[in-house]
């Protein structure tokens, strides 16, 4: 029981990882096209 939940608790950080990795790109990659847009 105590592996599984060890093993679980790395799944949901790595899932948070990988959630705040794509926001922040996500975030950039729009900034860099309004900033495109308004040049």
């Amino acid at each position: 029981m105590r592996g599984t939940k060890s093993s679980l608790v790395k799944k949901l950080l790595w899932f948070a990882a990988y959630w705040i990795i794509g926001v922040l790109a996500v975030g950039a990659l729009a900034y860099g096209l309004r900033a495109v847009i308004n040049a």
